[in-house]
């Protein structure tokens, strides 16, 4: 059901055009692989040239985790939708807006995709959208344990609003 949220997916996939369009390297992030692929389509209708990272197996899929990115890195690409496979051993300085789609709760996860964001390249202003649902129990739950991590980074006050 959360995948197939069409107002949700229409928030994210704006968002991530929006941002990609003034200029910014963009990723969308989600825990499911048919929402990257939903997503990335969004984004194309919307006018943005996203890339969708997923496992794939084959010698296309594993030269497709090298290019996107190098890609990203360059400057060639704005904007990509991924899995878990753009979290580890991934580093892209340039990479200036996460949006978090469909997150998990790990505070450990969220730190490593905030230390991602924050690596230092000139000129960037790092903004993370974490897309919250607080009508979705799921969604809510996944919710608290990020915003400890936050808390803990010092990004958001202990018992303030975000």
């Amino acid at each position: 059901a959360l995948v197939a949220d069409e107002k949700r997916n229409h928030l994210i996939a704006g968002i991530a055009v929006r941002e990609a369009q003034a200029g910014e390297t963009v990723a969308v992030l989600s825990n499911h692989r048919e929402h990257c692929r939903l997503l990335g389509r969004l984004c194309w209708e919307l006018g943005a040239e996203a890339e969708v990272l997923i496992a794939d197996p084959s010698k296309a899929g594993r030269e497709r985790r090298v290019r996107i990115p190098d890609d990203l890195r360059s400057g060639k690409r704005k904007l990509v939708i991924a899995t878990s496979l753009l979290d580890e051993g991934v580093s892209i300085d340039r990479l200036s807006r996460i949006v978090l789609a469909l997150p998990a709760k790990a505070k450990g996860a969220t730190e490593q995709r905030l230390g991602r964001l924050m690596r230092l390249f000139q000129g960037k202003k790092p903004k993370l959208y974490d897309v919250v649902d607080r009508h979705v129990d799921t969604l809510e739950r996944r919710w608290t344990g990020r915003r400890r991590a936050y808390v803990k980074l010092g990004l958001v006050k202990p018992g303030g609003r975000t």
